[in-house]
């Protein structure tokens, strides 16, 4: 898994929660600048969903920094993925 597959997880997650197609938030994101910036309500109600794809726990400490944007947080994502032992953390995907 890499940086690029679970940016794509997080948009399409947070696309569903939108009700729009990935392509047409991350065209949005991208707009608003090269680190995908994102609102931190809109990942409070998808966190719960990418600690079940990926099989880890987000730390409650420092998440207003992980949240800021989906780069941020799929980098958060994938390092504690790879940190884990668990090889089915990317089922569904």
């Amino acid at each position: 898994m890499d940086q690029r597959d679970v940016e794509d997880v997080l948009i399409e997650l947070l696309a569903h929660e939108q009700h729009r197609t990935a392509a047409e938030l991350r065209a949005l994101l991208e707009e608003r600048g090269a680190d995908l910036p994102i609102s931190s309500l809109l990942t409070v109600e998808i966190v719960v969903g990418v600690q079940d794809r990926f099989g880890i726990r987000l730390p409650t400490t420092g998440a207003d920094h992980y949240l800021r944007s989906v780069r941020e947080f799929a980098t958060t994502v994938r390092t504690l993925a790879l940190a884990e032992p668990d090889t089915e953390r990317t089922r569904g995907a």
